[in-house]
């Protein structure tokens, strides 16, 4: 089990794309900065579930966290709220950015 994911295995170096990805995509600065700038741009405009950029090859693309777990019943982000055609009907332009999240 260790050769399959600890360091040095290809799952790690996954891994490690897919933060590099997120720290550019979010502009942010430092290891501390992760969970927090993607706590506010996931809720503000749906960024890190609904961007090409960071999601892997052949994962579709999801408004919301909701899809990801059947214990939350509702999408509790902003940008899911403003993405989905059959409520909030907007596109990009109509969410919010981190520093405003």
């Amino acid at each position: 089990m260790s050769t399959i994911v600890d360091n040095g295995s290809i799952l790690q170096g996954v891994i490690a794309q897919l933060r590099y990805s997120i720290w550019q995509s979010f502009d942010l600065v430092n290891k501390s900065d992760l969970i927090g700038g993607t706590i506010e741009a996931q809720w503000g405009s749906s960024a890190l579930t609904f961007n090409s950029e960071t999601n892997l090859i052949g994962v579709p693309l999801l408004l919301s966290v909701a899809s990801l777990n059947d214990e939350v019943a509702y999408p509790p982000e902003f940008g899911a709220y403003v993405l989905d055609p059959s409520r909030g009907n907007g596109d990009t332009s109509d969410t919010l950015n981190k520093t405003a999240s």
